[in-house]
């Protein structure tokens, strides 16, 4: 999932969060990012992992969120 930068802190993102949750009665949502955006996630209220650096210089985050 991604907003353009443009576009962001206008709700998007948790629309978008809330439509997944609705339509399809997920139990659980899980993402994988970056640093960038794992602020949003903590935000929501996902649970953060961090998956260490898997890619050369580029820690990567996994975020879970549990219903």
């Amino acid at each position: 999932m991604a907003v353009r930068a443009a576009s962001r802190e206008h709700g998007y993102g948790s629309q978008l969060i809330d439509l997944l949750l609705q339509k399809y009665k997920s139990k659980v949502i899980a993402a994988e990012t970056d640093q960038e955006a794992v602020g949003f996630y903590r935000k929501y209220g996902f649970q953060i992992k961090s998956l260490g650096e898997k890619y050369p210089g580029v820690e990567r985050f996994l975020c879970v969120y549990y219903v």
